[in-house]
């Protein structure tokens, strides 16, 4: 579960139906509401030895802009995650998938997994030039379409792929 530590808040006062309605932008304006998970429903999450969090930038904010301050979005993230769920923090998620070398480097000094949110797939956690691929599930029209034999050959050949023109 990749998660951005600006979004941590102890408890949301929303009705159930109504913190599930928001859009990902309403989401993110209205996250003091808790319209995200709360700390005691991550914490749950890591105790059921069920789920990894991983870091997802502090803000969740483009990291190849200008004016973002690498430390706080890649380093305090981890320490803000580790300090509030009491559990290690190996990976990290960059937000929108997008980095560059710089970025990388950054990134592989604080976490022992780096990911990009895409469409390739690779057999192991040896990433495909340094970045693990997550398949995008987004959108699905059901839980297994994923794993549909035409979606896991375009994934591998996109792996492929990306290893040769990376």
């Amino acid at each position: 579960l990749a998660f951005s530590s600006k979004y941590l808040i102890d408890a949301s006062n929303l009705d159930p139906a109504k913190r599930l309605s928001y859009k990902q932008a309403q989401a993110h304006e209205n996250y003091l509401q808790g319209t995200f998970c709360t700390l005691a429903e991550l914490k749950e999450m890591v105790d059921s030895g069920h789920v990894m969090v991983a870091s997802h930038g502090h803000t969740h904010t483009n990291l190849l802009s200008k004016e973002v301050d690498l430390d706080v979005e890649i380093r305090q993230s981890r320490h803000l995650l580790e300090k509030a769920l009491g559990v290690g923090i190996a990976c990290f998620v960059f937000p929108f998938g997008k980095y560059d070398e710089r970025i990388l480097r950054e990134s592989q000094q604080h976490y022992r997994y780096v990911f990009r949110i895409g469409n390739a797939i690779h057999k192991d956690f040896s990433g495909i030039k340094g970045v693990n691929y997550r398949v995008n599930g987004d959108g699905l029209k059901h839980p297994k379409e994923i794993f549909s034999p035409l979606n896991l050959a375009r994934f591998w050949l996109k792996g492929i792929l990306k290893r040769l023109i990376a």
